[in-house]
């Protein structure tokens, strides 16, 4: 499965594209490096925390790494979406950076 990534200049983010070659899906996802960090951040900013569904209890920190939470993804199952991912993408760096020549 290819997979390319591009860094954000503060490398707290990362953009990562996954398809299949046999044309099944894109993936596009942003990542974070701190991600179930970030999402505790959300929930204790909104007055909510993360408890066990067995529980009740918080879970414990080393019990939250194995998560695997590291940022949101989009799957695009149709050819037609990507193209429009691409058209708004040129156009977006064409308006933020100017065209190219």
């Amino acid at each position: 499965m290819p997979r390319e990534k591009i860094e954000t200049d503060d490398k707290d983010f990362t953009v990562e594209l996954t398809w299949l070659r046999d044309g099944e899906y894109v993936q596009v996802a942003v990542l974070a490096t701190d991600g179930v960090e970030r999402l505790l951040a959300i929930l204790a900013k909104a007055g909510l925390k993360l408890v066990d569904a067995q529980t009740g209890k918080e879970p414990e920190s080393e019990r939250l790494a194995g998560v695997g939470f590291n940022g949101y993804h989009a799957t695009l199952t149709q050819r037609s979406q990507l193209n429009r991912v691409i058209r708004v993408g040129r156009a977006s760096r064409d308006q933020a950076f100017g065209r190219d020549e």
